[in-house]
């Protein structure tokens, strides 16, 4: 297996360009690894309030025998 290691930019349509110097050593089928420094997909909203927890004045929690009460 040979590899090629380089820089870019990932565009709109989600292509990346190979630069010149590499194109020619570049054919057929090629095996791809992307290495980004930022996460693609934004935090679930289950994490964000982890982490931020929404805070609501008079709150009771619900006891745990409360929880599947159905008369309330």
């Amino acid at each position: 297996m040979y590899a090629v290691e380089f820089q870019a930019k990932v565009k709109e349509d989600g292509s990346i360009d190979i630069p010149a110097a590499y194109r020619s050593q570049v054919q057929g089928t090629a095996r791809v690894i992307i290495l980004t420094d930022t996460p693609t997909t934004k935090p679930s909203i289950i994490r964000q309030l982890l982490k931020n927890p929404r805070r609501v004045d008079n709150f009771t929690p619900v006891k745990r025998g409360e929880i599947y009460d159905r008369a309330l």
